[in-house]
């Protein structure tokens, strides 16, 4: 088997993460043999940052609708003598 890289899955990757990182580093070392402990250790820390992201969302009020700003120019080219500050606040 020397020179012939040995292939694993997406689930055994899982379980040795899993089971990896309940053993710890110290006796990772002495029974790891297939991979590195820090190898056994990187596929955690992966499955822990799938496990906990979320859905990306936009910061901040959603945007004016297209009907009411140009209702709002409308009021503002109607009446001239009102000033932004009449036709933004109630």
């Amino acid at each position: 088997m020397r020179g012939r890289r040995l292939r694993l899955t997406d689930h055994e990757r899982r379980q040795l993460a899993v089971l990896g990182k309940r053993l710890g580093r110290r006796l990772l070392t002495r029974f790891a043999t297939i991979v590195t402990p820090d190898t056994i250790l990187r596929w955690h820390r992966q499955l822990s940052a799938q496990k906990w992201t979320y859905p990306k969302r936009q910061p901040g009020r959603p945007g004016v609708l297209l009907e009411i700003r140009r209702l709002v120019i409308r009021m503002a080219i109607d009446n001239p003598g009102w000033g932004d500050s009449r036709i933004q606040a109630p």
